[in-house]
């Protein structure tokens, strides 16, 4: 995770073990590899990532509808930049 999000390791560790103390990831031991840990999502934090993904699309939606089209777009685009990049990320490790 830590090579992942270029956050270094041991601040990797300070985030998971609060969003685990949170309730909203668990660690589990991974199967294929002893020395490993992964980092899965919990109920609770499905939901959470569900919210946010609904407050993302309300607050692009209003950019959309204040700002002028051109800008709004351009706003979006560059804001989705990183989404994008972790997403291929994560698509060219599996």
């Amino acid at each position: 995770m830590a090579e992942w999000t270029h956050i270094r390791k041991p601040s990797v560790v300070y985030l998971v073990d609060d969003l685990v103390r949170l309730g909203y990831v668990r660690r589990e031991a991974d199967p294929t590899d002893g020395r490993a840990v992964l980092v899965r999502p919990t109920d609770h934090g499905r939901d959470a990532h569900r919210v946010i993904e609904t407050v993302t699309e309300q607050i692009a939606a209003n950019w959309k509808r204040d700002a002028a089209d051109g800008d709004a777009g351009h706003l979006i685009a560059t804001l989705e930049r990183p989404v994008r990049a972790i997403e291929a990320a994560k698509r060219g490790r599996r």
